[in-house]
């Protein structure tokens, strides 16, 4: 998945309503959060196949440029106040344990 100027997330959620919190860490290699985004600014959700309406252009939270290379990704989703498990896919490949991998090359 390398980007050189904006990435979106692709995502699919299941079940019969829509989680009450999602929220995206955006960390360096060593656990540094970069940037975090809230289920606001995803845009809006539905059941089934998601396509983030918000787009990362490789910024922190303050919208300074990162350098090249890879950062993670970690998703937590809850229901009720409760923390919810994501569901492995055959998708997932590059996705462990609720962490995913994204490479920034400009």
């Amino acid at each position: 998945n390398p980007f050189t100027s904006q990435m979106r997330f692709v995502f699919t959620l299941t079940g019969e309503s829509i989680p009450d919190d999602i929220r995206i860490k955006i960390m360096t290699s060593d656990g540094s959060v970069v940037r975090q985004v809230s289920q606001q600014e995803l845009g809006p959700l539905h059941i089934g196949n998601n396509i983030s309406a918000w787009s990362w252009g490789g910024t922190d939270q303050f919208g300074d440029r990162l350098a090249n290379g890879f950062y993670f990704f970690h998703v937590s989703v809850k229901k009720n106040v409760k923390d919810l498990e994501l569901r492995n896919t055959r998708g997932d490949e590059a996705f462990k344990d609720q962490v995913g991998k994204i490479y920034l090359m400009r």
